[in-house]
């Protein structure tokens, strides 16, 4: 058998040897998301639903389409294609993924292959030296070659390796949602200094949907699972950590016999870490990471209040203006005629042209006041959408469970890898 399967052969054994303590002993709360109490509407949806505009409710992640107007079509595009602030943030999600990924391959054994040649000539002064001159045989130009193999792996007997890992696997679906927030905000702004069509809008399950739809709440809430983790990699540190080091080598000062029976050199350790004179610290190492799993529901919870107040504001301030608009409407065809009666009236030398100048200002003021409040409301109709957390497609997840865990393979429309990323099941916030 050659040295290489030899090792394969080893880690597994070692893997399988302690697959039934690594399948309950799990150290920290489970996580399970906490869902926060939201009303079922929002108070002026039925207002928005009742709305009579002449275009279609568009879809939330292309809601500019909406709008028909070609050209806002083509500068929102344009402009989430060269965005810097949107490349950032992807070069933010790539970097996440990649600390996830890092955080999954250390529960993973470690191999490596290592090979020296070391060539010495001894001095006859040295401690050796002086007394192995007088040895026959003696060769003061020495060569010794060594080659060995190993591999090397702390056994996650109470999960602190596998809650760091959910940990970093939940802070990447936080940048991939942070980043989703920046696509939102960079095509809101894009559309907010134009005047269109104002379309249709839908608020979909209500103040629920924002739970799935907000970037920044769901990112709230990513950042609440890993703080969930962290309790248990801090409570992991109660307890010992056990490690496994195999070693098979060869080590010969003739290179002719360096692979044979007489220079093979195996090497098994066994090592066990345990702070177990260390708990005032790692007491206060629990205790923190408690407070901050606290801190990110309370964070979790404002940001579903936040966004629930973004959308009723942004609604409130739609149907004021809509109902604003259509006021000025009846003001301006009032003024038109208006208009009309003092030119008649002038024509007949009832009245001077003062009066007819008077009517041409009113008229004027009044179509300027209809113009702006138009533009107005286009721009509530943006700040409606950004609101509702339209302009990203979410994630396609699918997930299979595995004991306690959930395996979830997300991936991201728009970079090429992919990463699995380990998120557990449990409750919300450590008792």
């Amino acid at each position: 058998m050659s040295t290489v399967s030899l090792i394969s052969s080893t880690v597994r054994k070692m893997q399988v040897g302690v697959l039934i303590l690594l399948n309950g002993c799990m150290a920290g709360p489970n996580y399970r998301p906490a869902v926060p109490a939201v009303a079922p509407t929002y108070v002026s949806q039925a207002t928005l639903s009742a709305r009579s505009t002449g275009q279609p409710t568009p879809p939330l992640n292309t809601w500019w389409t909406g709008f028909d107007d070609p050209e806002l079509v083509r500068i929102i595009g344009r402009v989430l294609e060269q965005n810097l602030d949107l490349s950032a943030a992807l070069a933010r999600v790539a970097q996440a993924r990649a600390v996830a990924r890092e955080a999954g391959a250390r529960e993973l054994p470690e191999a490596h292959l290592d090979g020296t040649v070391d060539a010495l000539r001894q001095s006859l002064n040295s401690p050796i030296g002086s007394v192995a001159r007088a040895l026959p045989g003696y060769e003061r130009d020495q060569t010794l070659r060594d080659v060995d193999a190993g591999a090397s792996w702390e056994i996650d007997l109470f999960g602190g390796l596998r809650r760091g890992a959910e940990a970093a696997g939940a802070e990447a679906q936080a940048a991939e949602a942070l980043k989703d927030g920046v696509r939102i905000s960079v095509a809101a702004e894009a559309a907010a200094s134009a005047d269109y069509v104002v379309p249709a809008i839908d608020t979909g399950d209500g103040p629920a949907e924002l739970l799935r739809q907000r970037p920044d709440v769901i990112a709230a809430e990513r950042r609440l699972a890993a703080s969930n983790a962290r309790i248990g990699v801090a409570t992991a540190e109660y307890y010992p950590k056990v490690s496994l080091t195999a070693l098979l080598g060869f080590e010969s000062l003739n290179g002719a016999a360096l692979f044979n029976s007489a220079s093979f050199q195996p090497e098994a350790v066994g090592g066990l870490r345990w702070r177990l004179f260390d708990f005032g610290q790692v007491d206060a190492e629990v205790a923190q990471a408690k407070g901050a799993n606290v801190e990110a529901l309370a964070e979790y919870r404002q940001s579903m209040l936040r966004a629930t107040e973004d959308v009723e504001n942004a609604v409130v301030q739609l149907i004021q203006l809509e109902a604003q608009y259509g006021e000025l409407q009846d003001e301006v065809s009032a003024n038109v005629r208006a208009r009309g009666a003092a030119q008649q009236q002038y024509v007949a030398g009832v009245v001077s042209l003062l009066e007819v100048l008077d009517a041409d200002r009113q008229l004027l003021s009044s179509r300027d006041a209809l113009a702006q409040v138009h533009a107005d409301d286009a721009r509530a109709a943006v700040e409606a959408f950004r609101a509702l957390g339209g302009g990203w497609t979410p994630a396609k997840v699918q997930a299979a469970s595995r004991g306690g865990r959930s395996l979830v393979l997300e991936t991201s429309p728009n970079l090429s890898d992919e990463v699995l990323q380990v998120v557990g099941v449990g409750t919300g916030i450590a008792p």
